[in-house]
């Protein structure tokens, strides 16, 4: 993950974003990990940030002093997904922990299940990197936290939003294709010598709303249901106005139809029958514990509830950048914006209106 230093502040609208965020006093992701609030926001620092990213010798020389340093700390601030960052994503490769499942002879079981999940794994062997950080992270935690309690070979029964998933060994990434799962909970069946996969989750990063990109892309490739809906033809009419105006603003609109919110949360299959990679059980965000067979996350929303706080409210979302060339419905040409749907939250002035 990169450090949010003033290189990256000036691209975007990513010092406005940095500012508006300080000033209202929420908390900022370091690269240690840690989320915190930076100390409280004063225009005279404020001034010597934006002097600083515009390149003025002097406001670098008094932003890289100790005092500075502690008001602003940008060289241990994280490059997090409303700064364009990838959350990890694609920049680094780790290794996986995979607690009771390195401990299985995998060819000694029938994995043919997950052949649309994870072709390794279907072939009886252990992904030992993905390049996906969050991933890394997500699988490796959920495998230590159960492997510590965990002491019999059957697996262990865990209850996590609401559901109930029996024999649970282990998890492990999802690494065919983009599906909207990103882990599977992995059941054992010792008498049939057979593993199968149990639970479908969508993992983001961080501890709240803020703390990843969005729900899911606006495009034909997205979903092509979502992307021929009135509602979205409507986002892109507005875009396209702001365009001819010159309108410089992030743009935002609240979604009404639960279709597009279920396809955008949960998957692209969301209203079929069966749970898999595009209809997952639930969507998981940052640290997992497990206690007494209960799994917890930072925070968890289940399949099919609609009972959104603000601040997850999913919504389509239109972020000011450059370079951007986005074909929208029925011919509609949008330049100059980042679009997709996001949490609320992403930009604390859509929050500010009912």
């Amino acid at each position: 993950m990169k450090a949010l230093s003033l290189v990256e502040l000036k691209k975007r609208n990513n010092l406005d974003t940095f500012l508006e965020k300080w000033k209202a006093g929420e908390k900022f992701t370091f690269l240690a990990g840690s989320e915190k609030a930076l100390p409280k926001y004063t225009a005279a620092f404020a001034k010597l940030l934006r002097d600083a990213v515009a390149g003025d010798a002097a406001a670098k020389k008094a932003l890289g002093t100790e005092q500075g340093r502690k008001i602003i700390p940008l060289t241990s601030l994280a490059k997090t997904a409303e700064f364009g960052g990838s959350g990890g994503g694609k920049q680094v490769t780790g290794s996986v922990k995979y607690g009771r499942l390195s401990a299985l002879k995998l060819s000694e079981f029938d994995t043919s299940a997950f052949l649309t999940i994870s072709t390794p794994f279907a072939s009886g062997k252990l992904v030992t990197t993905i390049k996906e950080a969050s991933d890394v992270k997500a699988v490796s935690d959920f495998n230590m936290a159960l492997d510590k309690i965990l002491d019999d070979p059957d697996g262990m029964n865990l209850t996590v939003a609401g559901f109930r998933f029996t024999n649970i060994i282990g998890c492990i990434p999802v690494t065919n294709g983009e599906p909207k799962a990103d882990l599977v909970l992995v059941k054992i069946d010792n008498k049939k010598h057979r593993l199968i996969p149990a639970a479908f989750i969508s993992y983001k990063m961080g501890t709240n709303a803020k703390g990843f990109q969005n729900y899911s892309g606006l495009s034909d490739k997205s979903s092509p249901e979502i992307f021929k809906h009135k509602e979205t033809k409507q986002f892109y009419k507005t875009l396209e106005s702001n365009n001819k105006r010159n309108v410089t603003t992030d743009a935002y609109q609240v979604i009404k139809d639960k279709m597009i919110i279920g396809k955008s949360v949960w998957g692209m299959d969301y209203g079929s029958a069966e749970y898999h990679v595009d209809n997952v059980h639930f969507l998981a965000q940052g640290e997992v514990s497990i206690s007494g067979g209960r799994v917890t996350y930072s925070h968890v929303h289940k399949n099919g509830d609609f009972n959104f706080s603000k601040e997850y409210q999913p919504v389509f979302g239109a972020r000011r950048t450059t370079g951007r060339n986005n074909h929208g419905p029925d011919g509609i040409y949008v330049t100059g914006y980042r679009i997709g749907i996001f949490p609320r939250a992403y930009r604390t002035s859509w929050l500010s209106d009912t």
